[in-house]
C-alpha cells in the first residue's frame, strides 16, 4: 500500500513539472498554436488551467461526463457481483445434483440386488412391494437418473 502511495506522489511530481508551462501564440497565417516552449520572435501568452495552475488540460473525450466514469465503475461492480452470485449458485446446484445422484445410484443398486423391497407408509409401517411394483419403481428411478445424472 505504501509503495502505491509513493508511486502516485512521484507521478504527480513528474506530471507537474512536465506540464509547468504551456504557451499559446498565433502565427502569421492566423493559426493558433500551443507548445511547452515559447517561440522566438513571436509574441506568446502563457495558458492558465481551470484550477489556476499553468499548463494545458487534456481534452475530455467527446460526450464524456464526470459521472460516466462513476456509472461505468458502478456497472462493472454490479456485473462482477452478479457473476459471483451466479458462480455460487452454480456451485450449490452442482453440489445438490451430485448428492441427489449419489442417493439415486444407491437406491437403484438396492432395487436391483434386492427382491424384497418395501416402502414406509404414513403410520411408519413397512409395506412390501410385489415384483411388478418394484420393477415399476426401478424404471422410474432409472429414468430420473438418466435425465439428471448423465
Amino acid at each position: 500500500m505504501m509503495k502505491k502511495i509513493i508511486a502516485g506522489l512521484l507521478m504527480l511530481a513528474v506530471c507537474g513539472t512536465a506540464m509547468a508551462q504551456i504557451y499559446k501564440w498565433v502565427d502569421e497565417k492566423g493559426v493558433t498554436h500551443y507548445d511547452q516552449r515559447s517561440p522566438q520572435n513571436v509574441k506568446s501568452k502563457e495558458v492558465q488551467l481551470h484550477d489556476g495552475s499553468t499548463g494545458a488540460t487534456p481534452p475530455a473525450p467527446s460526450g464524456a461526463s464526470p459521472d460516466s466514469a462513476k456509472d461505468k465503475d458502478r456497472g462493472f461492480r454490479q456485473r462482477q457481483a452478479q457473476r459471483e452470485k451466479d458462480a455460487a449458485k452454480l456451485a450449490h446446484d452442482t453440489e445438490e445434483r451430485e448428492k441427489k445422484c449419489a442417493y439415486m445410484t444407491g437406491r437403484l443398486a438396492e432395487l436391483q440386488r434386492s427382491r424384497r423391497v418395501y416402502e414406509t407408509n404414513a403410520n411408519g409401517e413397512r409395506v412390501y412391494l410385489d415384483d411388478q411394483q418394484r420393477d415399476k419403481l426401478q424404471a422410474q428411478h432409472e429414468q430420473e437418473y438418466n435425465q439428471n445424472c448423465k
